[in-house]
């Protein structure tokens, strides 16, 4: 009896070759490019992995993203894989809210679910860090809101940009198949389990707190227009090859038709040539058919005097007899 398969985890080496595909295919912008990405991601990873399992996945991903749930986020790897993930996730967050694409509210629940027991009895070090996350979003909101209100949005999506990196809303997710949803969909608030914290413990921080999470806010819209304009660069690349396609195919068209018109020119004078020459066939013999029916017809006329003169001549010796 074989032993059963192992069940394939992700691990971070997989989350990170995943959202990169993510990245470029852009499934949010079109659904079917998810399958794709199941296929890159298959045949890199030598096994199948379905649409549906990499679609779960990225929603996970985001949700916990968007909790700030960096425990679950930096469970094993390296710094560098670590900020690399963390910046694929805030491109890929970035594209999908722009298309309106909704977290589903069980991966949502998921991520609720794998942070609560952290924090149903923290410490006094992550209290503190709460209340320190706390000041920055609230300063950092309150320096973005301050801001005119003639000022459009950088990220084009008719949405405010993020007080931070880790982004506090959490969209719905608008399940990418043919068959109706088994349960409805509903907008999953903000999951950030912070707690408000006294005015006089985070005072002394709130200033540079607040230019931090402005840069972080700058930092953001940035690798939003960035992303924005790699797709730009994409979409016109892959214009001019489609216009440079077709304009070599109308040439070549117009190639084959010179060619094919030529052809036929050269067809026709062809059997002009030949029709001129069997005309002329035609005349000689019809000359050389005169030449001998006139040969004959003298030669007829020749015998007939002979004849005559023949027969005259008898009838004068039969008259000198007589």
């Amino acid at each position: 009896m074989e032993p059963p398969a192992k069940r394939f985890r992700f691990t971070i080496e997989v989350d990170i070759y995943m959202l990169r595909e993510v990245r470029e295919q852009d499934p949010y912008h079109n659904p079917a490019l998810w399958l794709n990405v199941a296929e890159n991601l298959s045949l890199a990873l030598g096994r199948p992995i379905s649409a549906r399992a990499i679609r779960e996945r990225c929603d996970l991903l985001l949700a916990q993203f968007a909790q700030e749930d960096r425990a679950n986020l930096r469970k094993s790897g390296t710094e560098e894989q670590y900020g690399e993930k963390e910046t694929l996730l805030q491109e890929i967050f970035d594209v999908a809210r722009s298309h309106g694409y909704r977290i589903r509210p069980g991966a949502a629940r998921k991520a609720a679910s794998t942070s609560a027991p952290s924090s149903q009895a923290p410490s006094g070090v992550d209290r503190a860090e709460r209340r320190v996350a706390s000041a920055v979003r609230d300063s950092a909101s309150a320096t973005l809101h301050a801001e005119p209100a003639s000022g459009e949005d950088s990220t084009g999506f008719g949405d405010q940009v993020p007080p931070n990196l880790w982004s506090t809303a959490v969209f719905d997710n608008v399940e990418v198949v043919t068959t109706a949803p088994e349960e409805p969909y509903e907008v999953v608030g903000d999951f950030s389990q912070s707690s408000p914290a006294p005015q006089e413990e985070t005072a002394p921080s709130t200033a540079p707190v607040a230019a931090g999470g402005a840069a972080q806010a700058v930092g953001a819209s940035a690798g939003a227009g960035a992303a924005r304009a790699r797709r730009g660069r994409r979409r016109r690349r892959t214009a001019d090859r489609h216009l440079e396609f077709f304009e070599r195919r109308l040439a070549l068209e117009a190639e084959t038709r010179e060619r094919a018109a030529a052809q036929e020119d050269r067809r026709l004078q062809l059997e002009e040539r030949r029709l001129d020459l069997q005309e002329r066939e035609l005349q000689q013999r019809v000359r050389e058919f005169n030449d001998v029916h006139e040969e004959r017809r003298q030669k007829r006329a020749m015998i007939l005097q002979q004849n005559r003169l023949l027969a005259d001549v008898l009838q004068t010796l039969v008259n000198k007899l007589q």
